[in-house]
């Protein structure tokens, strides 16, 4: 005999955490297993009001988050961010397609939506914002990177004394890589 989901009035089998497969998927996405589906229009009202907030402190997007943090809200045809949809409610429509929603505060990736934190920017801007912020990974903080600063410095002094190949032998890394760093295609922040 197999035990049941211990959810009350749920008769399914239980799984992990003597819950059912569905109520334990509920728990893993929202940090509850008798979380339900959001009632239809309440996303939508909640952007309506908090577009008209004057609020300076950042206002959380309490509902459905893509996996960076930040808001997502279908609009009937696909899924938009929500900080965009709350900026064109208070600062009109973005002047081209290629205008991102960017953050003042630097805390989109905390699902904020205040207005007065909303500008239109163009990508370039809006990655520019991320770098001051710190909210961009970069260098050694980039989870793929097999370099730190130190060795990268380290590399630079040793341009014109070894080859590429001898270089990229010794830190392990692609002839290519250390080609970009004598370019200044990567790195170039570092003195």
């Amino acid at each position: 005999m197999s035990t049941r989901c211990s959810v009350p009035d749920c008769s399914n089998p239980a799984r992990g955490r003597r819950w059912c497969s569905a109520h334990y998927q509920r728990w893993r996405r929202h940090g509850s297993p008798t979380a339900g589906r959001t009632p239809e229009g309440e996303p939508m009202a909640f952007l309506v009001v908090a577009a008209r907030s004057d609020a300076d402190e950042c206002i959380a997007w309490p509902y459905t988050r893509d996996r960076n943090g930040r808001g997502q809200i279908w609009n009937g045809h696909k899924v938009v961010p929500a900080c965009r949809v709350v900026c064109e409610l208070r600062h009109g429509p973005a002047p081209s397609v290629a205008h991102e929603a960017a953050h003042n505060c630097g805390n989109g990736h905390l699902g904020c939506i205040t207005p007065l934190h909303l500008r239109w920017a163009t990508h370039a801007e809006n990655m520019a914002d991320q770098f001051t912020h710190g909210t961009i990974a970069f260098g050694e903080n980039n989870g793929a990177a097999r370099l730190t600063a130190a060795d990268v410095l380290n590399i630079r002094s040793l341009f014109g004394q070894l080859s590429q190949r001898k270089i990229a032998a010794r830190f392990n890394v692609s002839p290519e890589t250390i080609a970009k760093i004598r370019r200044g295609e990567t790195w170039a922040w570092l003195p």
